[in-house]
């Protein structure tokens, strides 16, 4: 019984303790809100600032990259990577299919690898 007195006992001072550690993660809590409320309040200003063409310019993939440099830009899609090779005139696209590992849980040495 004094067994169990005592358990009971340590879990209420395992709870105090957490009890008392609320005002400080409430203070946290709200130091973190009210910075986020900055910076909402900053992209805002920010956006309103940007003029409506800024806004809806498109990122160009290829920005950076200079015809004839020896780096082609490479672009991911899902699990496909295309290349760019400049040949002259004229653009080639090697595509290539990756499919990733898969590990279905039974043997951790089961990794298949597919590769075309």
């Amino acid at each position: 019984m004094e067994e169990r007195m005592h358990s009971v006992q340590e879990n209420i001072n395992i709870v105090k303790e957490r009890v008392t550690k609320i005002p400080f993660l409430e203070k946290s809590m709200t130091a973190i809100m009210e910075r986020l409320d900055v910076m909402a309040v900053e992209i805002q200003e920010n956006s309103e600032r940007l003029s409506p063409n800024e806004r809806q310019k498109p990122k160009n993939s290829n920005d950076g990259f200079e015809v004839g440099s020896s780096e082609p830009p490479l672009a991911a899609e899902g699990n496909k990577a295309r290349e760019v090779h400049d040949n002259g005139n004229k653009g080639e696209i090697c595509t290539r299919h990756v499919d990733m590992p898969f590990f279905y849980g039974k043997d951790p040495e089961e990794w298949l690898y597919h590769a075309e």
